[in-house]
């Protein structure tokens, strides 16, 4: 019965991954470099099979190839999806704009094509090139850090990105151990970029360097002034001999967009087009259709605000626009296109003109903002259906008969209670009901103050949502599965998460804010709190895996048995 079950498993498995559809994905970063610059070119496919490389003019691809395969859960769907990954590097040896690929993957009688990425070689990069900013005195030390940034001076909602470098008159013999990342204040936008991580030799102002960089991320600041980085902190082991490296910090400055922005602005910065479409051009009274807005292009395109449309008489928006994100992070931001759905209600017959949808974004290049609009109206020809009955247009004509029957008895009662005959009564029912109207002024005050009484006490208990225990011993249960499928990235990200919850859970900080990890810790300390170092020394486990130098099964096994212990 048990081998029944595992077969049955396995079977679903397979199905579920046969049934994926196909995808083959080029990732070039940086795409803006220097001549003799190397940098890095992925590929990534959920189709194992004989790939075809379609490489330029003036490319030399270095000898370092590195393939790997391994198990990702789709975003969307949840499912697991097998991904094979090649990642090549090179150089060009010419100024001017490439273009690679696209590149094949041949399976069986089928041949899948990858996208095509442009690529810019230029005199002066804009990033990456942090050379300039060395010192004198960095370059009479063995090795040094710097931190590398896309800009100095950037518009709030553009795409910075950052890393850490490292360069040093020699390789080291083992595997450098990052003690502390670099840190952002204020910032928890912030996502990881590909990046392959390896020595490579360089020249900083005309002498010879070993270097890597490492902990490529893209963020979008938010507010306007200097960003304040925190310094990594990184130990080079040479032989017996320790080398401990402190990076120096670039200077960032976040200017704010320009006032007077269009009234058809949605947040976006960076460049993007838009398109509109209807599910159907023909329909009749009460039907729902769908109309579909697509905003692609590049920048914050994951935090533009929902477009506002304009609909015509007769036609009703049916519930929110569902939204459907379809991009991934890159140097120039989030880079691809999100889909809002609205569903509409045709309400009259007749010819519906949808004019096209207007949205404004700010172009940091130009800085300046720029309106676009749909390239063309939408007509629906909406057909008479005469049992479609709008509900609350019937229910509003009711209640308006309603009202009309009740001022009518009501003035005909107060041309009775006016008459002479019955003033005692009118002056009885006044008094008696100036009494109510007290009563239920002061009753309704009593309980209004009881309410917000609760009101304040739920936003406590809101503003207050501390991570339990159960929620870390779920995460840990996590952790105990990635580890148990050898899943490294996905046990690290979960290890640093429950570090985290932990931190806060132990100094009743609400998961919901946002404090950056040294903060914590130094609040674990100002409280005298015993697990300090050991968390900080798991923290720099974690960190050093970000070379490429996953650690033993047993070591992870250790960092939880450590993790057990402490919670």
């Amino acid at each position: 019965m048990k081998a029944l079950m595992i077969y049955g498993m396995s079977l679903l498995f397979a199905f579920s991954l046969y049934g994926q559809k196909a995808s083959v994905q080029l990732i070039v970063e940086p795409q803006e470099v220097a001549i003799n610059q190397p940098f890095s070119i992925t590929l990534k496919s959920n189709i194992e099979g004989d790939v075809v490389e379609n490489w330029p003019s003036n490319f030399v691809k270095g000898y370092g190839i590195q393939s790997m395969s391994r198990f990702v859960q789709d975003v969307n769907t949840g499912k697991m999806m097998q991904e094979h990954v090649l990642v090549f590097n090179g150089v060009f040896t010419k100024l001017g704009t490439y273009k690679i690929g696209p590149f094949y993957v041949k399976e069986g009688n089928k041949t899948y094509t990858s996208n095509t990425v442009k690529v810019h070689v230029v005199a002066n990069p804009s990033s990456g090139q942090v050379t300039e900013d060395v010192t004198k005195q960095q370059l009479r030390q063995p090795a040094f850090g710097v931190i590398e940034v896309s800009s100095n001076k950037i518009y709030e909602g553009e795409p910075l990105v950052i890393s850490g470098r490292v360069f040093s008159k020699e390789r080291t013999f083992g595997r450098p151990v990052l003690r502390k990342p670099f840190q952002i204040e204020g910032i928890s936008d912030m996502y990881p970029l590909q990046q392959t991580e390896r020595w490579e030799s360089v020249q900083v102002k005309r002498k010879n360097y070993e270097s890597f960089s490492f902990e490529k991320k893209v963020l979008f600041p938010v507010g306007s002034g200097n960003l304040r980085i925190h310094p990594f902190e990184i130990i080079l082991p040479f032989g017996f001999q320790d080398f401990n490296v402190v990076s120096s910090v670039p200077h960032v400055e976040i200017l704010p967009l320009p006032a007077n922005a269009p009234s058809e602005f949605i947040g976006a910065v960076g460049e993007f087009e838009i398109d509109q479409s209807i599910s159907s051009n023909a329909a009749k009274q009460g039907d729902i259709i769908q109309m579909n807005l697509v905003i692609s292009g590049r920048g914050n395109l994951h935090a533009i605000e929902t477009p506002k449309v304009i609909l015509p008489k007769g036609v009703n928006a049916y519930g929110d626009a569902e939204v459907k994100e379809d991009y991934e992070f890159g140097s120039e931001g989030a880079s691809g296109k999100v889909t809002y759905t609205y569903h509409l209600q045709l309400t009259e017959e007749g010819e519906k003109v949808i004019k096209p949808v207007k949205v404004a974004f700010f172009n940091p290049k130009s800085e300046k903002y720029v309106t676009i609009s749909a390239k063309k109206s939408i007509n629906i020809a909406v057909a008479s259906n005469p049992k479609f009955e709008l509900q609350h247009q019937t229910d509003s004509l009711v209640a308006s008969n309603n009202i009309l029957n009740d001022q009518h008895h009501l003035k005909d009662g107060k041309s009775k209670l006016l008459q002479s005959d019955y003033t005692w009564l009118w002056i009885t029912l006044i008094g008696i009901l100036s009494l109510l109207v007290i009563y239920f002024a002061f009753k309704s005050r009593k309980q209004g103050l009881r309410l917000d009484e609760q009101t304040n006490f739920d936003k406590q208990q809101i503003t207050l949502n501390i991570p339990t225990s159960q929620e870390i011993n779920l995460l840990i249960e996590e952790l105990k599965n990635h580890l148990d499928h050898h899943q490294d990235d996905q046990f690290y990200a979960t290890f640093d998460k429950v570090l985290m919850q932990l931190m806060k859970h132990k100094l009743n900080i609400s998961a919901d804010q946002y404090v950056s990890r040294l903060e914590l810790l130094d609040q674990l300390e100002s409280n005298n709190d015993s697990t300090k170092q050991t968390i900080e020394n798991l923290f720099r486990k974690c960190d050093a895996t970000r070379y490429g130098m996953a650690l033993e099964v047993s070591e992870q096994r250790e960092m939880l048995e450590q993790l057990n212990q402490i919670r």
